[in-house]
């Protein structure tokens, strides 16, 4: 059963696999009987020779999608972004919301035979929180008061505050529950897939996990995992059979895809592009220049152009339409050279902005389109920007949320608060714009901690105008996601949050 937010206050149940609702954007639809065995290959982008199986390090897509393979987290979100079980069985809380007792499930293994236990849980959780460690959960686990395994099959968790969405948390991609003391990057999880083979920024090998608890997922018997930065030779890949299935697949090629025979499926998601400027590095404390660089940008023109109407258009905040509290009534910000060119000249700024650093692979494997575009625009305001065209090789160790003007993205997070505490929380080590409010820390903390619907849906619009309003980050469109298989796969299934755990359902057609 899925545990919805309702009954999160409730006592949790056990897990039954929840299908999520993907569609093709040009129709299409899924075989019906799961077929075992075979070898699935599929390529992905977002990968680096620097990237590790260690997942306090993870922030691109090939290692997000590469974890969910080899690891689980206590809880995962599913197709309807409800929040089900799965190294956990279920929960209780106490009616403040402040004290959550997680239940372990019982009977799993780890590769190397040791018993998951509640133990390994505080541990996988306590390597996040530990000083030092730049893990982009440090913010969000920053709520526990205490945490402790009061039984071999419990973890209670004592939090600071009241938050009713805590197990949301939990289910985040950096979490994959791990052994105690054990090497953290070799993959030792609790996933569906072993790890037998990896190249990091070329390819990984896999094979079925036969300690795995379920025996109704993970059809296929190998996967071989490749990493193909480059979206042209990810598509080129999979139209002469080189792979089976191409994740991020641009919106531009995807109608040519499906006209080929392959099969194009499509999902709204919590993903987003965003273009930053760090608010405490010059120029851009200079207020004036960052409304200059939002009003310069052409939503709807980068929509059409680019990504050919696929997707939504964002309001330089993280959270989608579709999220319970999403800020509705908030006025949009919109092209206006005319305002751009005001802010700009009112900055007084000598010279060119400084460059903009963007990776071919942003942007859904469109950051150069995006970059050039926006270059354009913004000369409409008498703006000059320069692009730094940076590789994608090391870009998320060596650029991302480094350089003081940059291009990024995020998969999103399942809950308002996890999202915004996440990317913009002083404590935040992801908070890229470098915007630290007291005021936004203290708004986060008390929406997270009301319990009236209500209350808490205008504290979250509060939060989201903050950010609208001062923080250095541009969020032209939410991303949907986009990926193709051959005839040969069926079952398959986008996460909502971009993450790997399609190989639960994907399996082969002969």
């Amino acid at each position: 059963m899925t545990i919805s937010r309702r009954s999160l206050l409730r006592t949790g149940g056990s897990l039954v696999g929840a299908a999520a609702l993907n569609t093709s954007i040009f129709g299409g639809a899924f075989a019906e009987t799961p077929k075992k065995g075979g070898t699935l290959k599929v390529a992905s982008g977002g990968s680096s020779t620097g990237d590790s199986l260690d997942p306090t390090t993870y922030a691109g897509n090939y290692p997000m999608t590469l974890g969910y393979m080899w690891g689980r987290p206590l809880f995962r979100v599913d197709g309807n972004m409800e929040l089900v079980p799965d190294a956990a069985e279920g929960h209780d809380v106490t009616p403040d919301a402040k004290t959550w007792i997680v239940k372990i499930r019982q009977g799993l293994e780890f590769p190397n035979g040791k018993s998951f236990t509640a133990s390994d849980a505080v541990w996988t959780i306590n390597r996040h929180r530990q000083e030092g460690m730049a893990s982009g959960l440090q913010s969000n686990l920053s709520q526990i008061e205490s945490m402790e395994a009061t039984s071999p099959t419990e973890v209670t968790f004592k939090l600071k505050a009241a938050n009713a969405d805590w197990l949301y948390v939990l289910t985040d991609y950096h979490l994959l529950m791990q052994p105690e003391g054990a090497p953290t990057d070799e993959g030792l999880g609790l996933g569906p897939y072993t790890i037998e083979a990896y190249e990091p920024g070329n390819r990984a090998l896999l094979k079925r996990n036969p300690r795995y608890w379920r025996d109704d997922v993970a059809h296929y018997e190998t996967i071989e995992f490749y990493a193909i930065n480059d979206a042209s030779a990810r598509t080129s890949a999979l139209q002469t059979g080189e792979i089976d299935l191409a994740l991020q697949v641009p919106s531009k090629i995807a109608r040519l895809l499906e006209m080929a025979g392959f099969s194009i499926h499509q999902r709204p998601a919590a993903a987003f592009s965003e273009i930053v400027a760090q608010v405490d590095n010059d120029p851009f404390t200079n207020k004036d220049l960052v409304l200059a660089l939002k009003y310069g940008l052409n939503r709807q023109d980068l929509m059409d152009k680019v990504f050919f109407g696929v997707g939504d258009i964002g309001n330089d905040h993280p959270i989608p339409s579709f999220f319970r509290y999403h800020a509705a009534d908030l006025p949009q910000t919109a092209y206006d050279p005319d305002k751009a060119k005001y802010h700009f000249d009112k900055a007084g700024i000598s010279g060119d902005v400084p460059a903009l650093a963007m990776a071919p692979m942003l942007f859904y494997t469109s950051g150069l389109e995006v970059a050039e575009l926006y270059q354009q625009q913004l000369k409409a305001a008498g703006i000059n920007l320069a692009i730094d065209r940076v590789p994608d090789n090391g870009y998320w160790a060596n650029v991302w949320n480094q350089r003081p003007f940059f291009a990024g993205g995020w998969f999103g997070r399942p809950t308002e608060d996890q999202m915004l505490t996440s990317a913009y929380h002083s404590e935040a080590v992801y908070n890229g714009s470098h915007y630290k409010d007291p005021m936004l820390d203290q708004l986060l903390l008390d929406a997270r901690s009301e319990l009236d619907e209500d209350k808490r849906r205008q504290l979250y619009f509060d939060a989201q105008e903050m950010v609208n309003q001062n923080a250095g980050t541009i969020i032209p469109y939410f991303t949907a996601l986009l990926s193709a298989t051959s005839s040969n796969v069926a079952g398959f299934q986008i996460s909502p949050v971009g993450d790997g755990s399609f190989v639960d359902d994907v399996y082969q057609v002969s």
